[in-house]
């Protein structure tokens, strides 16, 4: 299903290794659907997608390859990316150092999706305390 040569987010990443992630077992994982469409979403997004699978007639497979052009609310946007993005490798933050393995460097999708991770994480940590 991925039309692209090279994962955008690899499997050994820091947010690959996040368990507070809902999965669904008639669908994609998150990080397969980012690999497949090329459309990063966060947690909370993808809860969102998931909902609009669930009421389409297709296939996971099926709304993974049409995404863009059937089921997306809006025009994905688009944006180029040029220059060179700087960080501290001991920023665990986002180089996952502390978690990742030895030899996986981060690239910018994996930066962007242990930052959205973190946000969800801290986003479900602050909404559960809030119930009690």
């Amino acid at each position: 299903m991925n039309k692209y040569e090279e994962p955008l987010i690899h499997p050994d990443t820091l947010s690959c290794k996040f368990e507070g992630e809902l999965n669904y077992e008639d669908f994609v994982g998150r990080h397969e659907f980012i690999n497949s469409t090329g459309i990063y979403v966060t947690p909370m997004h993808f809860y969102n997608i998931y909902l609009k699978f669930k009421e389409s007639d297709a296939t996971a497979a099926e709304f993974v390859g049409n995404y863009e052009e059937k089921y997306a609310d809006l025009p994905v946007e688009k944006i180029n990316l040029q220059g060179t993005f700087k960080y501290e490798i001991t920023d665990v933050c986002i180089s996952g150092i502390d978690r990742n393995s030895e030899d996986v460097y981060p690239n910018i999708w994996e930066i962007v999706d242990a930052l959205g991770c973190a946000y969800y994480a801290q986003r479900k940590a602050l909404d559960e305390k809030n119930r009690r």
